[in-house]
């Protein structure tokens, strides 16, 4: 379901990236926090990518299986969504390894092999 006319951007980072930038954060020798924010990372790809952009790539997942329906745009809802995970990178080492692409297209496949295991 896509709300509003979908031109709305996203960053979508995959979840094993997100993963590793959680145990890389979790066991690296950080100082002490000085200030609130010394200890806080922003994890995704810096990347936006539009809602119809991301619908087009299910859509070639699916062989075009899937039909885009569109509902009014949610009220309050943000326009634009991307971060600079450069301080991940610079403390961390962290980069995202999974592109959009692969990343759903390895979810497409582990969700159409359970649903295929669960038909009779």
């Amino acid at each position: 379901l896509v709300f509003g006319d979908g031109s709305q951007t996203r960053d979508y980072v995959y979840v094993r990236d997100v993963a590793s930038a959680v145990y890389l954060a979790a066991t690296a020798a950080i100082p002490a926090a000085g200030r609130v924010d010394d200890r806080a990372f922003n994890v995704g790809t810096g990347r936006p990518t539009t809602v119809l952009e991301l619908a087009a790539i299910l859509q070639r997942e699916a062989d075009g299986a899937v039909e885009m329906e569109f509902a009014p745009r949610r009220l309050g809802e943000q326009q634009d969504s991307s971060v600079d995970a450069g301080k991940a990178e610079k403390v961390l080492g962290w980069k995202p390894e999974v592109s959009l692409e692969r990343g759903l297209a390895e979810s497409f496949g582990w969700f159409a092999d359970r649903i295929s295991r669960t038909e009779v």
